[in-house]
Formats: C-alpha cells, structure tokens, sequence
C-alpha cells in the first residue's frame, strides 16, 4: 500500500509581485485534482534568511578560491 500525498509546496526561482503571479496561480487552477491556491507572501524575516545564506555561501566559496590560487 502506497502513502497518499495531501499537498505541494511550490518554491518560486525570485520573489515575484502579487500582481504578476496570478498568470501562474490561474495555471496551477488548471491542474487536476487542486482544491486551492495560497501565495505565499515574501515578509523580512525571509530576505534576512536568504541575505544569510547567500553570505555563508559566498564566505565559503571565496575560502575554496583562495585555497586554489
């Protein structure tokens, strides 16, 4: 017996705005069996994650660089 899936999370490549993004949502409307589609709306504490990440990526990447020159 297989388990059955609830839901889909979709994560966007960008940040797109509010008004922009219904061509999308209008597209996953179209796709069989979904009930509802909620956006998620991008807030401070998410760009302070991404800031982060991308920090800890690129502190980690100029570490490798300079072991390679």
């Amino acid at each position: 017996m297989t388990d059955r899936v609830s839901h889909l999370v979709v994560a966007l490549s960008e940040d797109i705005r509010e008004d922009e993004v219904q061509h999308l949502v209008n597209a996953i409307y179209m796709l069989k069996q979904v009930k509802d589609v909620q956006l998620g709306l991008a807030d401070p504490s998410d760009f302070v994650a991404r800031v982060r990440v991308y920090s800890m990526v690129r502190e980690k990447l100029y570490e490798v660089m300079k072991t390679l020159s």
